[in-house]
């Protein structure tokens, strides 16, 4: 009884041992594995269309400032795209904003309040669908991309072009943030 005993305890070592060998082969496959991947940057699915769309935005014609701000979880980037111009057409405290993206779902909203002392123009991503509409949107291209060894962000939208057009009297009051 005693050397069954023993025997036993000597095979569960034995098998304890070679799991943990194991583990490590599959745990160095798995890194060696992960790290020969590449990073793909930012990329919008293949079938992402590219939309234009104009708002004319109110704001209090002495306002000190006029903000205008990516708003939100979705926030768009406008300090390095935005390009303001001037429009001897518009009246003071009128804002028109032309925008250009590629999107495959959200939409770009705009709002605005009249502060007297800095007037806000908020500009944001809406998507009324679901996260597995666009997960499966992007399904395709992420298990082509894990096959090529390359993983990047899967974005549903890009900001390409944003021409902020204000009267002379507001252009030196706008402030991208």
């Amino acid at each position: 009884m005693y050397s069954c005993k023993k025997r036993f305890r000597w095979i569960m070592l034995g098998m304890l041992c070679a799991g943990l060998l194991l583990m490590g082969v599959g745990a160095g496959v798995a890194f060696a594995e992960y790290s020969s991947f590449t990073y793909a940057g930012e990329r919008l699915p293949e079938n992402a269309r590219l939309q234009n769309q104009s708002v004319t935005a109110m704001v209090d014609p002495e306002a000190d400032k006029i903000v205008i701000s990516g708003y939100g979880t979705g926030a768009c980037q406008l300090a390095g795209i935005a390009r303001i111009e001037v429009g001897e057409d518009l009246e003071p405290g009128t804002v028109r904003m032309d925008f250009q993206y590629q999107s495959v779902g959200p939409k770009l909203h705009v709002s605005w309040d009249g502060d007297p002392l800095a007037s806000t123009i908020r500009v944001y991503w809406y998507h009324q669908g679901s996260g597995i509409e666009l997960m499966m949107t992007y399904k395709d291209q992420v298990l082509e991309d894990i096959r090529n060894h390359r993983l990047g962000d899967y974005v549903a939208l890009q900001l390409t072009e944003a021409v902020i057009t204000v009267n002379p009297a507001d252009a030196e009051k706008i402030v991208l943030d």
